[in-house]
């Protein structure tokens, strides 16, 4: 439906003009992304109002809420009474992620620290082994912000908290420990078993492998309208580089462009017709 709509024009991107809108849906969680027009917005409510007759489910507007990016509060407050929903802000939580326009804050990710937290009084971890608890720790505990880590670029202070938890569960079967507790260095913890250490995962280094999972797609060519709108502003259609940086970036976009050196070291790119590569930054010479 609100792809024919969008094809209708009815309904639009709000940046790239032609596009349908952008929409995310998992169970009954739906992010829809449209052009800030209130007759855009009248005519998604009698989309979704249609939709409900449809199902035989009713949508409760008032649990729905409307977040403006980068209008005038007064428009918003109009969109928001077109609509029938509460005006909101950001940071926003989408499937468990903060979402937001600004930097994230310690607190913006501090239900990802609770969670990890929330496993060791269940655990009964004085009735373990010390090889059980490093087990837990790193399967466990250090697989909990994986999710999240695929996403957005972890606050250092975050990794040290979710270190410290980790740290106490392995030396002391706790959530909390002091440093006359722990029998060796955190960084040698980390190291590899087969340098006779116990192999817990780098939450800093495991962050920035998973986040170049994400700036390798930035590399394909586009097959999805987020790629496709970000090729035509700000990459090879445009004449840009990826790495190119703009007055109005984002915080995590940001963050995920101090990435790109260390990306760019360690992949390298097929020339192919050289359209999509950068000349000077990318690594296509050598075996």
């Amino acid at each position: 439906m609100l792809l024919q709509a969008s094809a209708r024009g009815d309904i639009q991107h709000p940046l790239l003009l032609g596009a349908p809108c952008s929409f995310l849906q998992y169970a009954d969680d739906t992010l829809i992304i449209i052009k800030a027009d209130s007759a855009h917005l009248a005519t998604l409510k009698g989309l979704l109002q249609e939709l409900s007759t449809m199902i035989g489910l009713h949508i409760n507007y008032e649990k729905s809420t409307v977040i403006p990016i980068a209008i005038d509060i007064n428009q918003a407050y109009s969109l928001a009474a077109t609509f029938g929903c509460p005006l909101a802000s950001f940071p926003q939580t989408y499937l468990r992620l903060p979402l937001s326009t600004n930097k994230l804050r310690l607190c913006d990710l501090q239900p990802l620290v609770r969670a990890v937290a929330g496993y060791i009084p269940g655990w009964c971890g004085p009735l373990l082994t010390p090889s059980g608890c490093t087990t837990l720790a790193n399967a466990v505990l250090g697989a909990k912000p994986v999710y999240a880590m695929c996403s957005v670029l972890l606050l250092q202070c975050t990794i040290e908290v979710d270190d410290a938890i980790r740290r106490a569960f392995i030396w002391t079967d706790e959530s909390q420990c002091n440093g006359g507790q722990c029998k060796s260095a955190w960084k040698m913890v980390c190291w590899d078993k087969l340098h006779g250490d116990l192999g817990v995962k780098d939450l800093a280094i495991r962050n920035r492998g998973l986040l170049s999972k994400f700036q390798a797609k930035l590399q394909l060519p586009p097959t999805t309208n987020w790629l496709r709108w970000f090729w035509k502003f700000y990459g090879p259609a445009a004449g840009h580089d990826l790495g190119d940086s703009y007055h109005l970036d984002t915080p995590i976009w940001t963050t995920l462009l101090k990435l790109l050196p260390e990306f760019r070291q360690c992949t390298q790119v097929h020339l192919g017709d050289g359209a999509n590569y950068c000349f000077w930054f990318d690594h296509w010479l050598g075996p």
